[in-house]
């Protein structure tokens, strides 16, 4: 959202919006961000003085809830064979495959977290220094497809970034 230009004025040439309903959508945007003070210094702003409580995501009871709620809202579309969970007695190798991985991507709502762990670095915690843990980015050079045959798993980590960023890598079938 942040390449915007090129998109807006190809619509306006087009004459898929004009210059008006522009003007008219950015004046509500600019109206809420006047009245949260998002355009005044910190000193003019009466929510930049409220004090005497703790940040919330100081609060252990906050962060043991944002925890449940972020395990009870993984959606798993089929677990193939009842592969998981994962027993990781039994695996000697994991392979981690996708652009997004080794990253926690945060969008424009996120705030600041107090922490971030990204698929990766938890796997990585999770199966302990015992199972080797393989990652690559993308299929650049058929990397992906040989770290997947080398594992006895492989856990693939796609998506969309939250900031409408493009970033897919391709990942041929690999065992």
């Amino acid at each position: 959202m942040d390449n915007y230009r090129d998109g807006a004025t190809s619509a306006v040439e087009k004459k898929l919006v004009n210059v008006a309903e522009i003007d008219e959508t950015l004046r509500g945007v600019y109206r809420v961000m006047i009245r949260l003070g998002l355009l005044d210094p910190p000193e003019m702003v009466p929510y930049s003085k409220i004090k005497g409580t703790a940040a919330a995501w100081d609060n252990e009871d906050h962060k043991a809830l944002a925890r449940k709620v972020t395990q009870e809202s993984i959606v798993l579309l089929k677990n193939y064979q009842n592969l998981l969970p994962l027993d990781k007695a039994k695996l000697k190798s994991v392979a981690v495959i996708g652009p997004y991985a080794d990253q926690v991507a945060l969008d424009w709502y996120s705030g600041t977290p107090p922490y971030a762990i990204s698929p990766l670095e938890g796997f990585k915690s999770k199966l302990g220094s015992q199972v080797r843990v393989d990652f690559v980015r993308d299929n650049t050079d058929d990397a992906a497809v040989k770290i997947a045959r080398s594992a006895d798993v492989a856990i693939v980590v796609v998506g969309n970034h939250p900031n409408l960023q493009c970033r897919m890598g391709q990942v041929s079938a690999a065992k």
